[in-house]
């Protein structure tokens, strides 16, 4: 069943077009990475999806619905975004920052077992939960971001440039929690990377973005077999 639709999006930075007649389609549970170079749009498309952005033309459907434009409202329908670079408040504390994920939440019950759930997966935060998230590592402030998007208990999960910055063995923690997380949860989760074997690896489909423009889609297997995509992105 189809909980994200994109349909034929167009956008534009004025009059500069950056995204053209894109088609994309995420499914109930489903893990997907988005893939491409710096500057193929990745980031202009997922800040369409959270409504940062508004499309020249094209249809956006969640759940077989129209989105709401607001990006608070999306919030609300479910879609929560963990942004490039972490964004954290850096003079809150880990606890803070992890309840302003849940601030659209009114069921404070819940928002405690969420948080706890989050500690379960990153148990070293539970640890200096009241340590300041600037005085945290780059996987720590990853961890902590990822968990504040967690605590708005979204539907569809996008995860922009996860491993930007961090060490191959922090990376390869966080993408296996984002596996765990799907499997047992059943969490839609869209994973957008410029390391595209990574991306490639941890998903189960795929999309791969040119200079604003899809040009491959399929199983994240087959994309890792082409020897067009190995050589442009891949390096082999």
């Amino acid at each position: 069943m189809s909980l994200l639709r994109v349909q034929g999006l167009d956008v534009f930075y004025g009059e500069s077009q950056v995204l053209w007649g894109l088609d994309l389609e995420i499914g109930t549970g489903d893990l997907v990475a988005l893939v491409g170079a710096n500057g193929a749009g990745k980031t202009t498309l997922l800040k369409t999806m959270t409504g940062l952005l508004r499309p020249r033309s094209g249809t956006l459907l969640f759940d077989g619905k129209p989105l709401p434009a607001g990006a608070e409202d999306r919030v609300r329908r479910g879609i929560a975004m963990v942004p490039e670079g972490r964004r954290l408040f850096a003079g809150l504390s880990i606890v803070e920052n992890l309840r302003l994920g849940a601030y659209v939440r009114h069921d404070r019950a819940a928002v405690e077992r969420d948080l706890e759930r989050v500690f379960s997966f990153f148990p070293e935060l539970a640890e200096m939960r009241d340590r300041l998230a600037g005085d945290l590592s780059g996987g720590q402030q990853q961890m902590c971001a990822i968990g504040r998007a967690l605590m708005s208990a979204p539907r569809l999960l996008l995860v922009d440039e996860m491993s930007l910055g961090l060490a191959p063995v922090v990376v390869d923690r966080l993408a296996g929690t984002l596996r765990d997380i799907n499997r047992t949860d059943g969490l839609t989760i869209l994973v957008v990377e410029q390391d595209v074997e990574l991306a490639l690896e941890m998903s189960d489909r795929a999309y791969i973005l040119e200079t604003g423009r899809m040009v491959a889609s399929g199983p994240s297997g087959a994309l890792r077999e082409r020897a067009d995509i190995r050589a442009a992105f891949l390096g082999a």
